[in-house]
């Protein structure tokens, strides 16, 4: 029996330090998903021969400018968590 507790313990600290790297590092994935998707639209505008606006715009509208933006940068992770969860408890 004293080998299903720390079982436990030892699941409970994945499914802790699982969900604290994946909030730590959500945001960061969250913000390369909007510049590759950016990156993606400008391509298939530049193809089309359609004016485009420089890079460095681009970037500076995908940037954080309030709370709301910065809640959005959070926007899945509850899903995310939950798979985290059931991957790392089992």
């Amino acid at each position: 029996m004293a080998g299903s507790g720390q079982a436990a313990v030892d699941a409970l600290a994945g499914i802790g330090g699982g969900v604290v790297a994946l909030i730590s590092t959500y945001p960061l994935m969250t913000i390369t998903t909007r510049l590759q998707t950016a990156r993606s639209a400008a391509s298939k505008s530049s193809k089309s021969q359609q004016p485009s606006e420089d890079s460095s715009q681009q970037q500076q509208q995908l940037l954080p400018l309030s709370l709301k933006s910065l809640i959005s940068l959070y926007s899945g992770l509850r899903p995310a968590i939950f798979g985290t969860i059931c991957s790392q408890g089992t």
